[in-house]
Formats: structure tokens, sequence, C-alpha cells
């Protein structure tokens, strides 16, 4: 052990004294420390992000340490006398790469001090920075060790260039090109460090999603180490004579067998995932054209318990009075295990094909009905979608994200949860609320309760009411939704800002939110005294990642047409004078506004869905908020271009043009005089006349016409109220508004 010692500090000397190898931790540590404190910083992305660059950087310092440690052993006269030493290469080798190992943990020691002196306080802080800590080790140690064995294997100078390759191939080369290009997800072990660029997991899920595939990944990590670093003292002892040859054949040979062996639970882990994904991509392609075919549920009574970490067993209780002509079935997840199903009572025999259950020879009562289903399993919705992993829905570790669309629980009629795009490479699952939101618009408001058993940590969702039964047991009641989503984050709070407004966020978020919330107190009763508003309680949530659940982020999404959802990563930034100003909640605000007025409609206005059945509404709505914020905010007009983003673009421009910001040499023309030379463009190259409603209305307001114009709309939405499939075209535009402001098209209709 003495010996080994000394050779250790020999091997430091050698690295310590290279002031590369000095001033390096300094450097990444400067550069870590400006990145985590950058304004747009997210836990657990923000550090994952720089570890993707900058620890892979610092991979390529380790080769060199590698490469120039094993060439100095071999081409240094003045250390020829090491040779002479009576110890094994084991030892001699062992210390080199301990020596790096040493030298690679400083740089994982300065990031941990970089990631706690930038982070914010959160629950998990420790954990997730000890994880990365791990993490990087792991590579620090397979990087030391194939490089010591390219330095061995190779005696030319080539080595540096050969090494550098495999640098770059390791990284960046297998994640751009192979992993991510193909979806090639398996390989990610075979990654030098699996930090990658393209990552979206996000803080409260990020340990539990990833825990299981992590932690047997460093397992098998560690022991293909072990045999590269084995590989390495056999090709060295092969170059001396020695008497007893066939013990490091032994050895290379238990290493290996040992090393195959930590690849079978990764391996087994992957076959699972791959072979569901084949299974719902078969089913998907029978159903590439389907239509939805659901029937409106009086109650659900739902009892859910946890049965240890990762699978629910739940009894559900559907009343419904709906006449269904045809045969009658409902959509569950298709991966439950169903063990009894019962109509009115009586137990009755059922088929199922993969997601759609249909009930054999069931009698169905005149007034009222009901279907008890038993069913339990585990959820874990692994799939891939554009080039990366999401996970739609999982129960793990006690972490749950289960959203209504994926059928966790039965839902009446047939709704297929998968489709498939045929993308250029490869094809894309995707569900059905993605990729034909439209289709997800037509279901009533239905009524849950939910009683949930054996669940620790505290359930978030779409729900209103929440009420703690007793230690084991939560029921949750909702009445104003279409479906019911349930999850769990340990960092997200959940705050009641008013009677008609919940944000579900990280605290610091809730904070920022409700500072820029004091300013539309009172701007819903103003709404209320001239627009017939229907009831309605709506829900903020601010996720850690949605792509990390595989929703696709529009300008505005919504989760069972009563809650806003937005991933906080995505921060709406405006630059005016040099300033940067974060207008993220002021644009949630607005989206509150809208769901406040529209009710369950409003993502299908927001996000201009409804161009096939409605294609008015959008610049309605459009119109609409110009006039709150220029009644009640009384906003200038070179202020609309701060306020209004993503899917208000026509008040943008407006906005826009009217703030000088382009003005096409018109010289100083008055606003009436911007808004005619508006209203004139939009006639001569728009293929439609829905931007000009917009114009319309801001010429009359600036015309002083606002009571009015507050008149107009408020007949338009007394007629959409009417029916959720209300048809109302530009003829009718033009006929209430002749009526209502009295006169006509106030520009010329070329």
């Amino acid at each position: 052990m003495h010996k080994w010692w000394k050779q250790f500090q020999l091997e430091n000397k050698f690295i310590f004294k290279n002031w590369f190898f000095l001033i390096s931790p300094i450097l990444y540590f400067i550069v870590a420390y400006i990145w985590l404190s950058n304004e747009n910083y997210t836990v657990y992305h923000t550090p994952t992000e720089f570890l993707s660059v900058g620890h892979t950087m610092s991979l390529g310092v380790i080769f060199l340490a590698c490469v120039l440690a094993v060439r100095r052993d071999r081409h240094t006269r003045l250390l020829e006398w090491t040779d002479t030493l009576s110890f094994m290469y084991v030892s001699k080798q062992s210390a080199i790469f301990f020596s790096i190992f040493f030298y690679s943990l400083i740089y994982t020691v300065l990031f941990f001090i970089a990631f706690l002196m930038t982070s914010p306080i959160y629950t998990g802080l420790w954990t997730i920075g000890v994880s990365f800590s791990i993490q990087s080790q792991v590579s620090y140690a397979v990087t030391i060790a194939l490089g010591m064995l390219l330095a061995t294997a190779i005696p030319n100078r080539i080595v540096y260039i050969i090494t550098f390759c495999a640098w770059m191939f390791g990284t960046f080369f297998i994640e751009i090109f192979i992993i991510n290009r193909f979806n090639l997800f398996y390989l990610k072990t075979f990654h030098l460090n699996q930090f990658f660029i393209d990552n979206s997991t996000p803080i409260g899920w990020a340990r539990n999603l990833v825990e299981t595939e992590l932690i047997i990944s460093q397992l098998f990590v560690l022991m293909f180490t072990l045999l590269l670093f084995t590989i390495t003292v056999m090709i060295q002892m092969s170059r001396r004579h020695f008497s007893n040859k066939i013990l490091p054949v032994i050895s290379l040979v238990i290493v290996g067998i040992i090393t195959c062996v930590s690849f079978f639970p990764y391996g087994s882990l992957w076959k699972d995932r791959l072979e569901k994904k084949a299974t719902i991509l078969e089913e998907s392609l029978k159903n590439e054209e389907y239509t939805i075919t659901t029937y409106p549920v009086d109650h659900y009574l739902l009892d859910v318990e946890l049965v240890g970490k990762k699978e629910l067993k739940v009894e559900a209780t559907l009343t419904f009075s709906t006449t269904i002509s045809e045969a009658l079935s409902f959509t569950l997840y298709p991966f439950f295990t169903i063990e009894n199903v019962e109509l009115n009572g009586e137990k009755v025999e059922y088929e199922k094909d993969f997601h759609l259950i249909t009930i054999k020879n069931g009698i169905l009562q005149s007034d009222e009905n009901t279907i008890h289903v038993q069913y339990s399993g585990k959820i874990d919705e692994w799939n891939t979608q554009y080039g990366q992993e999401v996970h739609y829905a999982f129960v793990k570790n006690e972490e749950i994200f289960l959203p209504s669309y994926i059928g966790w629980y039965p839902i009446l009629g047939d709704k297929p949860l998968y489709s498939v795009v045929n993308n250029i490479d490869y094809p894309v699952l995707l569900l059905p609320r993605e990729y034909h939101p439209k289709q997800m618009y037509h279901s009533t408001n239905q009524n849950f309760t939910l009683n949930l058993h054996g669940f620790s940590k505290d359930i978030l969702g779409t729900f209103e009411e929440k009420h703690r039964v007793n230690d084991d047991t939560t029921q949750l009641v909702s009445t104003n939704s279409t479906g019911m989503t349930i999850f769990t984050n340990t960092n997200l709070t959940e705050k009641e800002l008013d009677d008609s407004l919940t944000i579900i966020a990280l605290p610091w978020e809730i904070e920022g939110f409700e500072n820029s919330y004091e300013q539309m107190k009172g701007v819903k009763h103003y709404i209320e005294d001239w627009l017939p508003v229907p009831p309605n309680k709506s829900k903020i949530i601010l996720m850690p990642s949605l792509r990390n659940v595989g929703i696709t982020y529009y300008d505005t999404v919504m989760l069972d047409n009563n809650t806003i959802l937005h991933d906080y990563s995505y921060r709406t930034i405006s630059f005016q004078n040099n300033e940067r100003t974060d207008l993220t909640y002021q644009q949630l605000i607005t989206q509150n506004i809208g769901h406040f007025i529209y009710g369950k409609n409003f993502e299908q206005i927001a996000n201009h869905y409804s161009w096939v059945e409605n294609p008015l509404l959008p610049y309605i709505y459009q119109s609409t908020l110009l006039v709150i914020y220029k009644d009640y905010y009384e906003y200038a007009w070179t202020e609309l271009p701060d306020i209004y983003n993503g899917n208000l673009s026509t008040l943008y421009s407006l906005g826009s043009y009217l703030g000088n910001w382009w003005d096409y040499n018109q010289g100083n023309l008055t606003i009436e005089e911007k808004i005619y030379s508006l209203l004139n463009e939009e006639v001569q190259f728009s293929d439609n006349n829905y931007d000009k409603i917009v114009y319309m209305v801001a010429l009359a307001i600036e015309n002083g016409q606002i009571d009015q114009v507050k008149e107009l709309l408020r007949t338009i939405h007394l007629k959409l109220a009417q029916s959720d499939s209300y048809h109302y075209t530009y003829e009718q535009w033009l006929q209430d508004w002749n009526e209502v402001i009295g006169e006509v098209e106030p520009f010329d209709n070329r």
C-alpha cells in the first residue's frame, strides 16, 4: 500500500504542476456560476443544460490527462526506473486511474458549490445536487478508463486525434445524430456523461422519473469501466513476460461476464418499453382515421388505492341517463387488468379490444344506469415524440401524472387514445388531444367524486374541492370540468387568489404572479357589467415541463376545459429601451380574462382551432380584449405591442403599427389615418375579412364610439351564448355593426 501511495502522489504531482490542469477547474467554476446565474434560470433544467456543454468540455481535459499520464509513463526515459519496482501493473495503473479520478472530483465539487450558490431554496435541492455529482463522477470514471485504454493500445501520436474523435463521438455526435435522430434512446447508457443538450426533465419529477433507469445504467457503466481498466492492464502485462499467463485471461473473462450480467436490468427495462411501444403502434395503425363517439356521464365515483409505489387499484362507478343506440362500451387505458364489470348491479361479460371494452348482452334501464368496473395495474406511459422522450402518464415512486385524456378512468363510448403521424423518418405516436384538439371540445361538464387511498403526497389537479377524510383518504370533487386530471409534484404549491381563480406553481412563481394579478382586481366586475359571462372557476398551473408529458406547447394550453397550463420555462420577454421585461404573468392574466368570458370554449378560440366551424371567434375575442385594455386599463396605443403576444397576432400588429414600429414612410399620420391605411391594406392583400373586425373596432374606439362597440360585442356574445356550435359569419358582423354602431363599413371595400 505504501508503494501504491507513493505512485499515487507522483501522478498527482505531474497533474498539478501543469498550469493547464490547474487553471481548467477555475474556468469551469466561473463559467458554471455565470451560466447558472442567468435570469432565465429554471430549476433542474438549467444545471442540466450547463452540464451537457460544460461537463462535456471537461471530459476533454480528462481525456488529455489520461493520454499524457500513460504516454509519459511509457515514453519518458527518466521514468524507466519505475518499471523495476516490485509491484504489479494493476497497482501502477490503478494509481494513475485514481489520481486522475481525484483530479476530476475537483470539477464536481466546484459545480456543486456553484449549484448551491445560484439555486433558489426548494425541496430536494441537495438530493438533485448529489444526483448530478454521482452521475458526473461515474462519467469521469468511464472516460478515464477509455482514455487510458486508447493511450495504451495506440503507441503513436495519432492517439490524440483518435481520443478527440472518441470524445466527440461519445457525447455530441451520438446524441444528435444517432439517439435523437433515430429515436434510439436505449443507447443513452453509451453516452459518456448522459447529460443531454435536449433535456426536458423537470423539477419535482426529475429524480423519480429516471431513478430506476439511472441507477441500473450507472451500475452497467461502472462494470464497463472495470472491463476497460482490465483490458488496459492486460495490454500492459502482455509486453512483459510473466510465469502465470492464465490468471489475466481468467480475470478478463470474469469481469466480462459480470459486465454482461450488469446490462440485463437495463436491457430488460428497454425491452419492455419498446415492446409496449410496438403494441401501441400496431393498434394505432388500425385507427389512423377515427371518430370519437363518447356520451356524457352524470356522475363518476372513483375509489383509487395506491398499492406500493407504482400500482393502482381502482373501483369506478359511472352513472348515466343517456340513451345509447349502439352497443354499450367504454374506453380504458389498455394496459390495465380488468377484474370485474357490472351493469346495473349485475355482473356482465365483456369483450376487450385494446382500449375499447364492449359489454355483451347488457340490459339498459330507461331512466338511470350504472356501470361498475374494477381494474388494476401499473401506468408508466413512456414514448417518443418528434425525437424526444416523453412520459404521457405515470405512477412511479409516488410521483403521479394522470391526465384525463389517457383514459385512466372509464370513458363512456369509444375514444381512441393514440394516433399516428407519418413523419419523414419514423412514425410518431401522439395523443388525440394533441393532434386533433378540436375533437375534444364537444364534451360537457361532468361530476366527479374521487376517493384516494394510500397517497402520501399532496394531490394537485383540475378538481375544485379537496377534503382530507382521514389519515389515509383524500376526497376530490369536481363539477366544472370535462375530465379529471391529478398529479403530484413536491415543489408546487396551490393557492386560491379569489373566488374565480386558483394558481398552482412554484412558491416564487406564485409571488410574482400575485404582484401582476393585483392589477386585474375589478376587471371581472367591469366585464360582467356589459357582457353575458357564464359562471366558471378556473385554475392556472405553471407546470415544470409540458414537453416532458407530451403536451405540444401552444400559445394557450388548457386541460379539462377549466385549467390553463403554462410551462414556466417558456417566458414572454419584451425589450424596450434596453430594458428587459418579463410579460409572462401578464400573458397568463390575459388568458384568464379570456377563459372568464368564454369558459370551456376559450382554448379553441385562443388558438384558432375553430376555423372549421366558427373562424370569426378569435377576432371577436381580440376585439373584446381591445375594448377592455382601452376602456378599463386605459392603455395607450403605443403600449399594445407589449401586451398582446402569440395568438393575439392581429392586436400585436395593430399596436406595432400604431406605435410607429413600422411606418412604411407614411409620415406623421394620425391614429385614425393609420387605421384606415391598415383597413385598406387588409382589403387588398388578405384572403379573408377577419382582421378587419379588429381594425374596425379600433377605429370606432379612436372616434369615441366605445359604448356602441360594447353594445355590439354584447349583442354578439348573447348570440354565441345560445349554442356552442353557433356559426357567426362576417356578413352577420357587418349587419350587426350597421344596426348597433349606426353606420356602414368605414372603408372602401374594393
